[in-house]
C-alpha cells in the first residue's frame, strides 16, 4: 500500500528498506546491513530499484512502460 502524506515521518524497522526521491531528482536510500547469506526480498527489491533509478537505460524503459500503461488505463476507463 502506498501512503501519501507530504509531512510524513517514516519509522523504519530494522529490516525495512526505503527510497526517497527528492524534488531535485536525487535519491536517498535506507537499506539494512545484511549479515547472512540470504537477502530478504524487500531489501533485494530496494537495492534493485536504486540500481534501476541510477541507470538511464533502465529508467527510460520504466518510463516508457509506465506511459503505455497510463494510456491503456485511460482507454479502459473512457
Amino acid at each position: 500500500m502506498i501512503k501519501y502524506n507530504r509531512h510524513l515521518v517514516l519509522h523504519l524497522a530494522e529490516m525495512d528498506a526505503a527510497i526517497i526521491i527528492k524534488e531535485d531528482g536525487t535519491l536517498e536510500a535506507s537499506l539494512p546491513d545484511i549479515t547472512t547469506d540470504t537477502v530478504p526480498e524487500n531489501v533485494f527489491t530496494g537495492a534493485a530499484l536504486v540500481y534501476a533509478l541510477n541507470n538511464p537505460e533502465i529508467c527510460q524503459m520504466i518510463y516508457k512502460s509506465f506511459a503505455r500503461e497510463c494510456t491503456r488505463s485511460k482507454e479502459l476507463t473512457a
